[in-house]
């Protein structure tokens, strides 16, 4: 039964998270052609059997790999580096709109305050469960979303409220955010031992 209920609140918070951060582009108005040797007839459905656009940003997190019983703090956190590793791409293009999207995200997370050192073990395992070399691209990518972090927490709060508007962010995410969400993000970098202080 408890596992049951977590699976359903699993379900519920990757719903909230598609439904309050999606960022997808208008469907084309007219459909593409369809392959030669299905011309003759088209599939009733054929909305539903299209694969998701190239444009659209965040994606329910791949929680396969993810360890079967966790709780619903470490799940929150992990969901977090699941959509920084599938939707940061640093160096190619919307990457900055990309980082603005996951630095919002990780931003709300922080705004609860649950960060716990189950979670962080979780966290932990996922990261040192890469490569060497997946580990060091993952490394890039929390670099760029927390430069992005600061961006959106800093003095300027109108190019912050540009950035979240281009990534489609700015009414959906809890912005601005307190001092509070960054001193947990802040926590967060520095158990993980990307900052020494």
């Amino acid at each position: 039964m408890r596992k049951f209920t977590s699976l359903l609140l699993a379900a519920a918070m990757l719903l909230v998270l598609t439904a309050c951060g999606a960022l997808t582009k208008a469907a084309p108005e007219t459909p593409a052609p369809a392959p030669a040797e299905e011309s003759a007839e088209a599939p009733a459905d054929e909305e539903q059997t299209q694969a998701p656009e190239e444009g659209s940003l965040i994606e329910q997190p791949d929680l396969s790999n993810a360890p079967a019983a966790i709780d619903e703090s470490q799940q929150a956190l992990l969901e977090q580096f699941i959509l920084i590793d599938d939707l940061v791409q640093p160096g190619t293009a919307g990457s900055s709109l990309r980082a603005a999207t996951a630095a919002a995200t990780l931003l709300d997370w922080a705004a609860k305050g649950q960060l716990t050192d189950e979670a962080l073990t979780v966290v932990i395992d996922y990261m040192a469960a890469k490569s060497v070399e997946g580990q060091a691209e993952f490394g890039e990518k929390l670099d760029a979303v927390e430069a992005m972090v600061e961006t959106l927490t800093g003095k300027d709060t109108e190019a912050a409220k540009n950035l979240l508007t281009d990534a489609g962010m700015l009414e959906s995410c809890g912005f601005p955010w307190d001092k509070d969400a960054v001193a947990v993000i802040d926590q967060l970098m520095e158990a993980l031992g990307r900052r020494t202080n």
